[in-house]
């Protein structure tokens, strides 16, 4: 039996959340843009639920990506969730399909468009050295390695923190793996196609000029690179291991 992602998602929810209040699809399932290896990804609001989860269910045809929560704890991950800057649940709730609505949907949907329009909480001064300073470190470490397998993994590095630089210090929203990308591209046409030619440069012909630039570049507004001098407080419960 052919079913659309919306029809499958429907008895995913009815077979295993069947009194949940309120469940969302990601507006990724559209039937024309799905692919055979895809999955659904579903949030779902039910009392039921005791503790905020993510779990991949085997469903066929496609495998279901759930985020559950209940009301009360769904309040406490958008303050936890807007410090970490990765707005996924806000985006399956505000442009996602609605599967089910016992009469909290819309609710929902109007607390995370809320969330999304104001954007992330600023990086304080504090955090923002403390992204120039691993910016730096693995930086510095790029310029002085000789190691090609080693500068690998050290440039794969600096492509996740530079890019999440770029839109924290623009009080913009992060994403994860593609998201990132689609964000910093969102932001930016020119910035983002800057900071992909960097990064090709250096994989194509392991020059790392243009790469080191291109981040000099980018943190120079900012102070530039920070490294010694850098100072940070731990918690004492953080500084136990």
């Amino acid at each position: 039996m052919n079913l659309t992602p919306m029809e499958a998602a429907t008895k995913f929810v009815e077979l295993n959340f069947p009194n949940c209040s309120a469940a969302f699809l990601a507006a990724s399932a559209k039937k024309e843009s799905i692919k055979k290896n895809s999955d659904l990804d579903i949030v779902i609001f039910d009392d039921e639920i005791t503790f905020h989860f993510r779990r991949v269910y085997d469903y066929a045809p496609w495998p279901a990506e759930v985020f559950g929560f209940n009301e009360s704890n769904f309040k406490e991950f958008l303050n936890r969730n807007d410090t970490s800057a990765l707005p996924t649940i806000y985006i399956i709730c505000t442009k996602g399909f609605v599967v089910k609505d016992n009469g909290k949907a819309e609710s929902i949907k109007k607390m995370c468009e809320e969330h999304l329009e104001q954007g992330p909480p600023s990086w304080s001064f504090d955090e923002l050295n403390f992204a120039r300073f691993e910016i730096t470190d693995q930086l510095e470490d790029l310029i002085t390695s000789q190691n090609t397998m080693e500068n690998y993994f050290i440039v794969n590095k600096l492509f996740t923190l530079c890019a999440t630089f770029i839109l924290r210090v623009n009080d913009l929203w992060l994403g994860d793996g593609k998201w990132l990308y689609r964000e910093l591209f969102a932001y930016h046409k020119g910035v983002s196609e800057q900071f992909i030619s960097a990064f090709e440069s250096y994989y194509k012909t392991s020059d790392k000029q243009q790469l080191i630039d291109f981040i000099d570049s980018i943190l120079e507004p900012y102070g530039g690179r920070l490294f010694a001098g850098f100072y940070q407080e731990e918690e004492e419960e953080d500084m136990i291991e």
